[in-house]
This record gives C-alpha cells, sequence and structure tokens, in this order.
C-alpha cells in the first residue's frame, strides 16, 4: 500500500490512477486516513464477495426457517423512509 498527500494526490492525478491499478493508495491529510484508491477491479470483487456473504447469511437464515412477514409494499415503505432520513442527515 502507498501513502499520499492530498495535495500530492491531486497534482499527481494520473500517475495515482496508474498506481491504483496495481495495488491500494491511502490517501493522507495531516497524516491521518480519509479516502483510500483502489483500482474499478478490486472495487467490483470488494462488492461481489459483500453480496456472496449477504447471500450466504440468508441462505442460513432461511434454512433455519426464519423469513420475514413484510410485504413488499412495507419493504418499499421502509426504504423510501431510510432514505428520507439519510438525506436529512446531510
Amino acid at each position: 500500500m502507498i501513502a499520499m498527500t492530498s495535495t500530492e494526490t491531486k497534482e499527481k492525478w494520473g500517475e495515482v490512477v496508474r498506481i491504483a491499478q496495481r495495488e491500494v493508495i491511502r490517501v493522507e491529510s495531516h497524516g491521518k486516513p480519509t479516502v483510500y484508491v483502489i483500482s474499478a477491479n478490486e472495487y467490483e470483487q470488494i462488492k461481489l464477495l459483500a453480496l456472496r456473504n449477504k447471500l450466504a447469511k440468508s441462505a442460513l437464515q432461511a434454512d433455519k426457517g426464519l423469513f420475514s412477514t413484510a410485504t413488499a409494499e412495507d419493504i418499499i415503505r421502509m426504504a423510501k423512509k431510510v432514505s428520507s432520513e439519510q438525506k436529512n442527515d446531510l
């Protein structure tokens, strides 16, 4: 992993993109990590792994007979509420 300051990242963005294809870059501000730059391929792998883990957890719950009684409408309503609350937090 390479560490760079936010100023370096801004000044050398093309180089950052090239490096991130090979390894993770930790961007620091005032000596503390603020963001990580990773390749699109690595991001997709992380998302796929998270989805697989979520599916495995769901399968275990289903095997135990643990099902939600919420209707599709209930789930949509809850999702809209959460989305609205998140927007209000910004």
